[in-house]
């Protein structure tokens, strides 16, 4: 992503090109299945229920894309439905995919999130809370590889190395165009409403998960009602793609229901694919 600026007048014209098209470029919502109406608990959900402060029985429907649909996965009910989701997961990957469930690491511990938290100066949403708390990412590597657990091709992220990646991409977004307006720019690009496009890193995001090429998956904590929505963001072009979920538990949702419905596919090691 970095560009050369020999001069004050090619970085001007620079940063007014990024401008122009962070207003110009969109998206489309990539296309989604109808959901089950109500989330299908399994083993381990209610332990992490518990460890949430959680109760399942409030939540008995999913009413997407509408007001009350948005009212009933905020806060704790979201939790409920990355729990539920989670406990699908973690349900196939013990039948179909043990090397990829092995390749999770244990829970985050406390410190991290609250470091997570102190990173982005506001609190975590609870479905991401939720799924760092069932696993700190995933290990990635020639004796730990259990593929790309998120569609279409996303390594989860440790906490550590999300936050480690959030300050790579926050300082090339101070190097690029070191600019007397650039501060003004990103302010200005960091209160537009979760979910709108942009060319560089903002500090109001937070990477979730990583394809090893350049691309993040990352938590657009921006106010607004699309606050908590999943974008990817690729080094050679930010990110200029219209929300891949609108929160973490939609994510895991997602996931599972694709597992379940044999969409993913499994190497001669066991690792996970998607077509």
């Amino acid at each position: 992503m970095a560009r050369a600026c020999p001069s004050e007048q090619s970085r001007r014209r620079w940063a007014a090109t990024v401008i122009c098209r962070c207003d110009r470029m969109k998206g489309t919502l990539r296309s989604r299945r109808p959901r089950p109406t109500a989330p299908r608990t399994a083993e381990g959900v209610g332990g992490l229920l518990l460890t949430l402060g959680v109760e399942l029985s409030p939540l008995r429907g999913r009413w997407p894309g509408s007001a009350i649909g948005r009212v009933i996965m905020a806060g704790a009910n979201r939790a409920a439905v990355a729990a539920a989701a989670i406990g699908r997961i973690d349900t196939w990957q013990q039948q179909h995919a043990p090397r990829a469930r092995a390749a999770l690491r244990p829970p985050a511990s406390e410190p991290d999130l609250v470091a997570a938290q102190e990173a982005v100066g506001q609190p975590l949403p609870p479905d991401l809370r939720a799924w760092w708390l069932y696993a700190d990412g995933a290990h990635f590597g020639l004796q730990a590889d259990g593929g790309w657990l998120i569609p279409p091709g996303f390594v989860p992220y440790p906490i550590a190395e999300a936050l480690k990646s959030r300050r790579l991409w926050m300082d090339v977004a101070r190097e690029v165009a070191p600019l007397d307006q650039w501060d003004d720019f990103v302010n200005s690009e960091n209160g537009r409403p979760a979910g709108t496009v942009c060319e560089t890193w903002l500090p109001a995001w937070l990477p979730v998960a990583t394809n090893h090429g350049g691309g993040n998956l990352f938590v657009d904590l921006r106010g607004g009602p699309k606050n908590g929505c999943l974008m990817e963001f690729y080094r050679d072009a930010g990110a200029l793609a219209q929300p891949a979920w609108a929160d973490v538990a939609d994510m895991l949702d997602d996931i599972a229901d694709r597992l379940e419905e044999n969409e993913a596919e499994l190497d001669d090691l066991g690792r996970i694919g998607w077509p």
